[in-house]
């Protein structure tokens, strides 16, 4: 089966890079790029693809309101943030991974990148790359700490 990913981006540079990357994994079709949030829910209408490959450094973090609005135009959407910071993963993550975000890949996981499209390619519904796995659980423990006896 092959996965339908569209990019989000905030340049021309960065999407040919994104492109280079994922066009290397296999059973992976680009469908498109997007620069804004309207035309992210527009081609994401039109195009029905299966992965919305968000750059966080060019894009910003995709908020609440425009994971609303993709979920309206394509309700089996998944959303995986790529180029994050360790240190804002775990609250974002907690915050959006409800709403449909289903992974981060960190700043610098081009190999973790690909691990992502085929974990996610192949029916999996979660990727996290470890920095991100290990920051989502520091900011679980850190939301949490009232309630639990473990020292963080």
């Amino acid at each position: 089966m092959e996965l339908k990913v569209l990019i989000a981006c905030g340049s021309e540079e960065v999407g040919r890079e994104l492109t280079r990357q994922i066009a290397a994994c296999e059973g992976v079709r680009i469908v498109g790029w997007t620069y804004t949030d309207d035309e992210t829910v527009q081609a994401t209408a039109a195009l029905l693809p299966d992965l919305l490959v968000f750059h966080v450094p060019s894009r910003g973090y995709p908020q609440g309101a425009l994971f609303r609005r993709l979920r309206a135009a394509q309700p089996q959407l998944r959303t995986l943030a790529v180029g994050c910071e360790p240190h804002e993963v775990g609250a974002y993550f907690l915050e959006l991974a409800p709403l449909g975000l289903s992974g981060c890949v960190c700043r610098g996981g081009e190999q973790e990148l690909r691990e992502a499209l085929c974990v996610l390619g192949h029916g999996g519904s979660l990727y996290l790359c470890p920095r991100a796995s290990q920051a989502i659980v520091e900011a679980y423990r850190r939301q949490s700490r009232r309630w639990s006896r473990e020292r963080v």
